[in-house]
């Protein structure tokens, strides 16, 4: 497996939040596929702000407005925190 930090404690510690992550999406999707309830999917209920802000409420403005922050992050990490892929020309 690759190693995402060189640290192997960390590597670990990485390695579970990322497992843990696609377990809680796959099983959001189970939960959204046989509730057929979509607004699981908000972002903003994921990752709790509804516990800290209870205002924010299961609607279609939310949804959208958390899908636009959700691809908001995504470009800001893709941007800032990854690196391009600069390929090499090889001789063989």
């Amino acid at each position: 497996m690759i190693a995402i930090s060189k640290n192997r404690f960390f590597d670990a510690l990485l390695k579970l939040m990322i497992f843990s992550s696609f377990l809680h999406i796959g099983i959001t999707l189970l939960y959204s596929i046989l509730k057929k309830e979509v607004f699981v999917w908000n972002y903003f209920s994921i990752v709790g702000f509804n516990s800290l802000f209870p205002q924010i409420e299961e609607s279609l403005l939310y949804f959208i407005f958390s899908a636009i922050f959700t691809i908001f992050v995504y470009i800001l990490i893709l941007i800032f925190f990854t690196r391009k892929n600069k390929t090499k020309n090889t001789k063989r």
